[in-house]
């Protein structure tokens, strides 16, 4: 009888240790799963900051500059943004390195690009409105004739 219960002991432990092994598999599964969830979300996150500093930037060419003090303001935040883009644009080529390798956020990756392309610009459109359209003294004598 002791042989028996020993024989079936055996069997259950045999069995709970496939089955604690396929249930781990199955949590690493969902936490890989749900990694790739938060970096989605982090992508999109990327996406929405750039936007929301591409719009800020773009509100700039609204106001005209005209102390020295107002110009310098405005050309240290050009350069912070220039900063941060170069910061961006250094994490989005990594990133899509990596991750283009392994088919994996190749939409959310195509949105930053595009945000990252128009933060680009924005910056270089709103330092030549400050600092070289406005100064041309043809284009001002241009609007003063009109």
């Amino acid at each position: 009888m002791e042989a028996q219960i020993i024989n079936i002991g055996n069997k259950i432990t045999d069995v709970i240790q496939k089955n604690s092994n396929k249930l781990s598999e199955i949590e690493n599964i969902d936490k890989f799963l749900d990694n790739i969830n938060l970096y989605r979300k982090e992508i999109n996150r990327r996406i929405d900051i750039v936007e929301k500093i591409d719009k800020l930037l773009l509100n700039l060419t609204w106001f005209d500059a005209n102390t020295l003090f107002e110009e310098k303001i405005i050309k240290l935040l050009i350069d912070d943004t220039k900063i941060f883009f170069k910061m961006l644009l250094d994490t989005y080529l990594i990133d899509k390195k990596y991750f283009s390798n392994h088919k994996l956020f190749t939409k959310e990756l195509k949105e930053l690009e595009f945000a990252i392309d128009d933060l680009k610009e924005t910056i270089t459109d709103v330092e030549y409105v400050f600092f070289d359209f406005r100064k041309d003294k043809k284009i001002n004598k241009l609007f003063k004739t009109v």
